[in-house]
């Protein structure tokens, strides 16, 4: 955070409703939080209070979740968001046709149909790959090499992933 003036107490700042230990002096502060569980999905909220200048006068209260105060800029003007659960993944096959369809809240898009389970995203030996975050597919089609199980996995933007698989017969 940084302030117009230098002030004489620091702020207090919340980060997802929780208190943040901040770090600064006279007018450029900083302030983290870790995510854990307990954080709900969804926008981040940052409140920034109890703060004085040189003169003793008390701050005004700013909170990026209230339009009335979105004065702030934070992360350069985009939301923050808390993304903790994975994209749904989908993956039909029609003879040797593979069809993958991921969804997600935030959107994804990376896609990989492969013959690995696992959940790691990895294009070595990947049938079908395609990573483009500023051009997010809404499905995949690719023509399988061989029959049997197939996975598709599917990454959101905050790195969660998923598999799914179809057979080729």
């Amino acid at each position: 955070v940084t302030f117009s003036e230098a002030l004489g107490t620091k702020p207090s700042i919340e980060i997802a409703g929780k208190v943040v230990q901040v770090y600064g002096s006279t007018r450029e502060y900083t302030a983290t939080l870790s995510v854990t569980s307990d954080i709900p999905e969804g926008e981040i909220g940052v409140k920034i209070y109890n703060y004085k200048d040189t003169s003793n006068n008390t701050g005004a209260i700013f909170y990026n979740l209230n339009p009335k105060t979105k004065i702030i800029d934070i992360n350069g003007g985009r939301a923050t968001y808390v993304d903790n659960i994975p994209p749904r993944c989908t993956i039909s096959a029609d003879g040797r046709q593979l069809a993958l369809n991921g969804t997600d809240s935030g959107g994804v898009y990376k896609y990989v149909i492969d013959k690995n389970s696992n959940n790691v995203i990895n294009t070595q030996g990947a049938l079908y790959y395609y990573d483009n975050s500023s051009n997010p597919l809404p499905g995949v089609v690719a023509i399988a090499n061989s029959t049997g199980m197939w996975y598709g996995h599917v990454q959101d933007f905050a790195g969660n992933s998923s598999v799914c698989s179809a057979r080729v017969s």
